[in-house]
């Protein structure tokens, strides 16, 4: 285990009960989601959270890595917000965008 995923092991070992945990290492998809994003270099960013599909185990494997301390706590509903923002505007014409932008900012 690298150096720096120490802490996400210490919250995974740190179970009362390890089945469990076995249990969802080898079957939930946010397992395998996470070990996907630990073999790429950088992978454990918000960033990269937020480039994945905002479903159940993107936001399970967020609420872990904060709770080991491998991300910073981040208000995730303003998170939220300024995806949103993102995407509406960048499918808007850009005279639209021009007028919205500043409101949503």
């Amino acid at each position: 285990m690298p150096d720096h995923l120490q802490p996400l092991l210490s919250v995974l070992t740190d179970a009362a009960n390890p089945y469990p945990v076995l249990a969802w290492v080898r079957r939930s998809p946010s397992a395998h989601l996470l070990a996907q994003l630990v073999r790429q270099p950088g992978g454990l960013t918000h960033g990269a959270l937020d480039a994945l599909p905002q479903n159940a185990p993107t936001s399970y494997i967020r609420g872990l890595l904060v709770t080991a301390g491998l991300l910073a706590k981040r208000d995730e509903n303003l998170a939220r917000l300024e995806r949103w923002v993102t995407r509406t505007l960048a499918n808007l014409p850009s005279h639209h965008a021009n007028i919205i932008r500043p409101f949503a900012q």
